[in-house]
Parts: structure tokens; sequence; C-alpha cells
């Protein structure tokens, strides 16, 4: 992890926490993507949906064929 990351991650759990719920695993792995400047792929995006300038993806639902 660099340590841009490991900031911006921070800055976003002392700005989410508590009003969204943000735990530290979620945080990085926005961070990460955002630093990278990759889309996220999530199933839950309720759980990203609040972080600024990260792209979402949805995850596709599985087949019942």
């Amino acid at each position: 992890m660099s340590p841009e990351i490991g900031v911006l991650a921070d800055r976003w759990l002392t700005a989410f926490s508590l009003s969204k719920g943000l735990r530290l695993a979620d945080a990085l792995i926005a961070a990460t993507a955002l630093h990278h400047a990759a889309p996220l792929l999530s199933k839950n995006q309720r759980d990203f949906r609040f972080i600024p300038g990260l792209k979402l993806l949805p995850y596709p639902a599985a087949s019942t064929a």
C-alpha cells in the first residue's frame, strides 16, 4: 500500500465512518481503486456510492438459467 492510499483512506474514514458506516477495509479498497484510476466492481454499491470521484460498476446478477 502506498502512503497516498493510506492518507486517502484515512481522510474518508474521518469523514464517513460515523455518518455512512465506512469501515477500514472498504476505505482501503476504494482508495486503491481511485489511486489507480480504476473503476470499482462491487455487488454492494451502497458501501461506496458516497466516495467522491470513485467510479462504480455494478456486479452482474448471477444467471439462474
